[in-house]
C-alpha cells in the first residue's frame, strides 16, 4: 500500500494515541493498534492486501467502555480479510 511497510502503517496510523495494545502479523499482513486519545478510546484493525489495506476504526469514550466493549468485539470478530 504506497509502499508502506506495516511497521510505517501502523505509525501513521497511531499517531497521536498514548498505545496500550499492538499486535502485528508480517506472515498475514495485518495488524491492531489501541490506545487512547484524550478521553476516547481508539482501536483500528488493518489487513494489507491487493490492491488496497482494509482499516477498520473505532472510537468511543472512554468512561462508557464497559458498555461498548462487546459491541467492539462483535464487529472486529466480523471484520475479516477475505480475498
Amino acid at each position: 500500500v504506497m509502499d508502506q511497510s506495516l511497521e510505517d502503517a501502523l505509525a501513521e496510523l497511531s499517531s497521536g494515541l498514548k498505545v496500550t495494545y499492538k499486535r502485528i502479523d508480517k506472515e498475514k499482513r495485518w495488524f491492531v493498534v489501541s490506545g487512547l486519545a484524550g478521553d476516547e478510546i481508539i482501536y483500528i484493525k488493518c489487513f494489507f492486501g491487493y490492491p488496497a489495506a482494509r482499516i477498520l476504526r473505532m472510537s468511543y469514550p472512554k468512561h462508557k467502555a464497559q458498555a461498548y466493549a462487546p459491541q467492539v468485539e462483535k464487529v472486529v470478530q466480523g471484520f475479516r480479510l477475505y480475498e
